[in-house]
């Protein structure tokens, strides 16, 4: 089985700005998911924010797509 390892592409307080990178990025093909989401919704400014989260062989190119936004 193959390791496979993470990066926090962005880290954010506001989980509607979270799935509009997702949106992004899953549009771009590159997989990616939000990390910490449940505790955000739960616990909305004390949880630490949620990340959004891409395989590391993805995350230059994420950082790329996303810069041009």
């Amino acid at each position: 089985m193959e390791n496979i390892t993470f990066k926090i592409i962005a880290k954010l307080d506001n989980l509607h700005q979270a799935y509009e990178i997702k949106n992004i990025l899953e549009a771009n093909d590159i997989p990616c998911f939000i990390d910490n989401e449940n505790m955000q919704m739960l616990y909305a400014g004390i949880a630490g924010g949620c990340m959004v989260k891409v395989r590391e062989e993805d995350y230059l190119k994420a950082k790329e797509i996303l810069e041009q936004e």
